[in-house]
């Protein structure tokens, strides 16, 4: 094997630091770049005359490119990962070992107007690397970003380059080298994408096509919440006694009708979207709970009196809700976006109680925990396709056309099966499968607190829990209760406990709605000027030009000082833009002359902000009519 005089690289090594300290699209710590492995690694060379290195494991060595001829090799991944069906879209890499895939993938790339992110997870091949080939040729011309991290702890800052849905497939292939030498880094790095593809997708999503609910219910609604009581005065109120939970399952029909014999003995809470089943059967719960900011209102006969039912609602939802029961509220009072940023200008502290999931029930289950239930007894909580229903027959009345048609669709599209408590195989989906696993953990972890029956005579089998017909439970649980009165009796003192507002709390959120006007206008004016100050960073970066520090230095001023002004109106701006902190902050890790912030700075000011322009005019209308309202109750 030839040898290498590693003394006569040093000249390539300082040119290639030098490029490294002023390139914006290298992240390297620089003070790691000058340490050689030559104990861990070697230098071969190939039949054609290039160079590949290896790396020492189990007893062999693990070679990072082909020792016959690397540069063909490269150009045949580089045609295998570069489709076409990838037009526009942004590739990540694990290793560049010594670029030989990128030499040829790239032109490939930028003809795809695509972007190339390449993560090295060693040092040690880096090192290599930049004593052998010139580090700038492999950037020039070509829209490439590299970032050199020992361990997958630095991974995240990656994923801030990337766009929600842009990655293209190929961004879980590394080569099998890369994969045996790092591969618990590699399954970390995978997972964060899988991560940031999946759940980041649908959470921004779920708030962008919710976000004008969940900013203006609260503030809508807020004359209510002053008038209502929150949960907390519901803590332990149970103290040991037993409580019945009621779904909107498709099983729900079977057993419902024997709630009637514990009325009043037993505190029975329901999902609100069963109550057109609970109203056919003449069961009237102690408590209804929506969560729901598009919740369907359900339109009931005058002699169910609803208005004398109980409801726990979130302030999120549709104020309709509210005028129906707001002489029966409790509130659930989170420090979430809106109510959060309410609650803390009000100096209302609150001790929240931690939830799981994300459906209705998961709430109600951890609300009878924080009640102080001994036994659970859950009905209707199929999670699963009883019987090719999706929900209880009643429930689909008032769903819209389109709603009806979205559950159909999902219906029809049914990959998993999972074992009903009968021991058979039912159909269910990906969302009802994660409910079930987050329900098994809760019960899992309070097995020494209290007892979780599933009496709902259908559906998926939930692990930890015991299952038996309603009637047994009702026999096993309920029989010694006797005091029919009990339940009207608990809320009284629940609504008495749970007292949160004072009356001059309603002059304090006129001030305060005030002052969230005047900063929606604040927003309005700088939203516009941001987005110019972001353009004249942008345009120095055209035509893959490098701007130098001294050029990006007074726009990146100019842009930071209009940034800082957009802060100082806090309270609009969680309110509309609840996302914008956390995002601030991820973007202050990159380097402050890395071409992200630009590209970062031009989304927060352009798509959280121009696009939240008839939000923040929403908001402005919402909060008008609310302090009117607010003066006229004074």
């Amino acid at each position: 094997m030839n040898s290498i005089d590693w003394k006569q690289t040093e000249n390539l090594l300082e040119k290639n630091i030098q490029f490294i300290q002023n390139s914006p699209r290298i992240h390297a710590d620089v003070s790691k770049l000058r340490h050689l492995n030559e104990n861990d690694y070697r230098i071969i060379f190939c039949e054609d005359g290039n160079a590949t290195i290896e790396k020492k494991h189990s007893g062999g060595f693990i070679r990072f490119h082909s020792a016959y001829e690397p540069q063909r090799e490269g150009q045949i991944l580089a045609e295998a990962r570069a489709n076409e069906e990838n037009e526009g879209r942004q590739y990540l890499f694990i290793g560049l070992g010594f670029g030989y895939i990128y030499n040829h993938l790239l032109p490939k790339t930028e003809a795809q107007n695509a972007q190339v992110v390449i993560y090295e997870p060693s040092y040690d091949i880096f090192n290599y690397f930049i004593r052998l080939f010139d580090i700038s040729k492999l950037f020039k011309g070509y829209s490439l970003r590299l970032h050199v991290a020992e361990g997958a702890i630095n991974f995240p800052k990656i994923l801030t380059y990337f766009s929600h849905g842009r990655i293209a497939d190929v961004e879980r292939i590394s080569t099998l080298s890369y994969y045996n030498a790092f591969k618990d880094d590699i399954l970390t790095c995978m997972e964060q994408v899988q991560n940031f593809n999946y759940r980041d997708r649908i959470n921004k999503d779920t708030s962008k096509y919710f976000e004008l609910e969940w900013a203006t219910h609260p503030i809508i609604n807020f004359p209510d919440i002053l008038k209502s009581p929150w949960y907390g005065g519901l803590k332990d109120v149970l103290n040991g006694r037993p409580a019945v939970l009621v779904a909107a399952g498709p099983s729900l029909n079977k057993n419902v009708h024997l709630l009637k014999e514990i009325q009043g003995r037993v505190f029975v809470i329901s999902a609100y979207t069963a109550i057109k089943t609970l109203e056919k059967n003449g069961i009237r719960p102690d408590m209804y709970v929506s969560i729901d900011s598009h919740q369907t209102v359900y339109d009931v006969s005058d002699d169910y009196k609803i208005e004398e039912i109980p409801f726990l609602l979130h302030p999120n939802v549709p104020p309709r809700m509210l005028e129906f029961h707001n002489e029966n509220n409790f509130l659930l009072l989170q420090h979430e976006q809106t109510i959060g940023v309410l609650l803390n200008a009000l100096n209302k502290k609150i001790i929240t109680i931690p939830t799981i999931g994300g459906s209705v029930v998961h709430f109600i289950a951890t609300l009878l925990a924080y009640m102080g239930a001994e036994t659970i007894v859950m009905l209707g909580q199929d999670l699963a396709f009883t019987g090719g229903k999706h929900h209880a027959a009643e429930y689909t009345e008032g769903l819209s056309e389109d709603a009806k048609n979205a559950t159909a669709s999902n219906m029809n599209n049914l990959p998993l099966e999972v074992e009903d408590v009968y021991g058979e195989m039912v159909p269910t989906n990906k969302a009802f499968k994660n409910y079930i696993l987050q329900f098994e953990k809760f019960a899992h972890n309070n097995l020494s607190s209290f007892t979780m029956v599933d009496a709902t005579e259908g559906g998926a089998k939930i692990g930890n829990t015991k299952i038996m017909s309603l009637r047994e439970a009702i026999d096993t649980y309920f029989s010694e209760f006797t005091d029919t009165n009990y339940t009207n009796e608990l809320i009284t003192q629940a609504r008495k406990n749970g007292k949160l507002f004072l009356e001059d709390d309603k002059d304090k959120a006129i001030k305060l709605f005030e002052k969230m006007l005047v900063q929606c206008e604040n927003l309005l004016d700088l939203t516009p000027k941001t987005e110019k100050a972001a353009e004249k960073i942008m345009n120095l970066f055209k035509y893959n030009k490098i701007p130098t520090k001294k050029e990006l230095k007074k726009p990146r001023f100019e842009h930071l000082t209009l940034i800082d002004e957009i802060r100082k109106n806090s309270l609009a701006l969680d309110t509309v833009c609840g996302e914008w902190p956390t995002e601030f902050v991820r973007a202050q890790t990159m380097q402050p002359e890395d071409e992200h912030e630009a590209l970062f700075f031009t989304r927060i000011t352009s798509e959280l902000f121009l696009g939240k322009t008839s939000l923040i005019k929403s908001v402005e209308k919402v909060l008008k009519s609310v302090i009117e309202k607010l003066k006229q109750e004074l």
